[in-house]
């Protein structure tokens, strides 16, 4: 936790500057959060029975691995801000999978099997997930709005688009006289226009002004 925010300020300061481009500061960052902890495992391969040496690769490891907040985590952001909720929900939920994949995998190495050879396999295969999800970030990776994110938004907040909506549906409610409609100076409908337009309170969806 402590590390990623450390990350996250440095990024950040690195952009507003114009030292570092958007992209290359979430790949620097995803970077550090993946091969970090990759080389880390690999050295656990290494340590065996040494108690103390175990511990600090782990922790180093976690730690490091705070820099994927500054990297692909937040990155949806960068390329389609309009849909980053919904991308961050695909990746997120394909990013669920090896949480059961992986003890299957670990119990299927070392089921019975408690070596040190066994569990450099289980070290091996998680290093070189670690490094291959860099690597592919490292490629594909862009810091750049996407063109499809962008999206033609329209909004109805004028009087007299209020008038027109409601005679092309007449459900919705019935269209008040055009002395008791005002405008303010932005366009939207002030409250007395509200107070004279009373929508049907039985339709979906609709605000009835007591």
């Amino acid at each position: 936790w402590i590390f990623s925010l450390v990350v996250s300020l440095t990024g950040d300061t690195l952009r507003k500057k114009a030292i570092l481009s958007t992209q290359t500061v979430r790949k620097v960052a995803n970077t550090i959060g993946h091969i970090g902890p990759a080389v880390c495992l690999l050295c656990l391969s290494l340590v065996e029975c040494d108690r103390g040496a175990t511990i600090a690769l782990f922790f180093i490891a976690i730690s490091l691995q705070g820099g994927i907040y500054t990297g692909f985590m937040v990155n949806h952001v960068d390329i389609a801000p309009n849909f980053a909720g919904t991308l961050f929900g695909i990746t997120n939920g394909a990013a669920t999978i090896p949480s059961f994949i992986a003890p299957v995998t670990v119990g299927a190495l070392t089921n019975n099997k408690q070596t040190f050879g066994q569990w450099r396999k289980v070290f091996y295969i998680s290093a070189g997930l670690y490094i291959a999800d860099a690597i592919f970030y490292l490629v594909f990776a862009s810091g750049k709005e996407q063109e499809w994110n962008k999206v033609t938004e329209t909004s109805k907040n004028t009087v007299k688009d209020a008038i027109e909506d409601s005679r092309s549906h007449p459900a919705v409610g019935k269209t008040p006289p055009a002395t008791a409609l005002k405008e303010c100076n932005n366009g939207t409908l002030t409250t007395e226009a509200y107070d004279t337009y009373v929508v049907d309170t039985s339709f979906h969806n609709t605000f009835h002004n007591k």
